[in-house]
């Protein structure tokens, strides 16, 4: 059985401006901006969707070039995973 890793970005918004990223670039042209609560819903319903139909999903993972921190709403985010396993990937700065 394939183990399926998935990766989404649900802020770009950062709090830090690292040499190796394209933050450190104003312009990079990054879309700097919060992933929306229904277009991460829509996410997740096509995660579970996924899932029900027999598609092994190792890892959820937050990642990218925002610090999911950042995002105004991460609390509501954090709810909506509660059904799902997954592994936050951060920069430990807020």
């Amino acid at each position: 059985m394939k183990k399926t890793v998935i990766n989404v970005e649900v802020t770009a918004v950062c709090n830090r401006k690292c040499v190796v990223c394209p933050h450190a670039d104003p312009k990079s042209g990054l879309n700097i901006k919060d992933m929306s609560l229904e277009t991460f819903d829509l996410f997740l319903k096509r995660v579970e969707e996924a899932i029900d139909s027999g598609i092994y999903i190792r890892e959820l993972i937050n990642s990218g070039y925002g610090e999911s921190f950042c995002h105004k709403q991460i609390d509501e985010i954090w709810k909506r995973y509660a059904a799902l396993k997954e592994r936050l990937k951060t920069n430990n700065q807020r």
